[in-house]
């Protein structure tokens, strides 16, 4: 409902933002998550890397997997932050442990390319089909 209202009306993002905002003040991670889409995005506030990257690493903290590939790409693009590849690393791994497929795609090149991390061709395959994986369609049981 949040993210309907946020798409059909301005007078509707600043209500969604104001529901936003006041759910992630009080510790609602997917909210602040939602939050941080909007800020990073400048939808209905200004927009504010910083900020956003500050509510997807406590969304990220709290177990969101988006949130955590969000504030991984921050990481290494160093948009709102100052830029970490290291770092950046092991939010995205953190996210494909979790099933993101963006995360093992990203994660898997890095370490194809040692970009930012030691390169390990190995590891890199292991994601990339963590990654294949998470895309394909679940076969149903029988």
């Amino acid at each position: 409902a949040l993210l309907q209202a946020s798409q059909s009306s301005k007078a509707g993002c600043y209500d969604a933002v104001a529901l936003l905002e006041s759910a992630a003040h009080t510790g609602v991670a997917d909210a602040a998550h939602m939050l941080g889409l909007l800020v990073y995005n400048g939808r209905g506030v200004a927009r504010d890397k910083a900020r956003a990257a500050e509510l997807f690493e406590f969304a990220a903290g709290h177990g969101v997997p988006q949130a955590t590939l969000n504030f991984g790409l921050m990481l290494y693009r160093g948009h709102g932050v100052k830029s970490d590849k290291a770092k950046a690393a092991e939010f995205l791994e953190s996210a494909a442990s979790k099933g993101v497929a963006n995360a093992a795609l990203i994660l898997g090149r890095m370490l194809d390319r040692g970009d930012g991390v030691p390169q390990d061709k190995a590891r890199a395959l292991q994601f990339f089909e963590a990654a294949k994986l998470a895309v394909q369609p679940r076969q149903k049981e029988p």
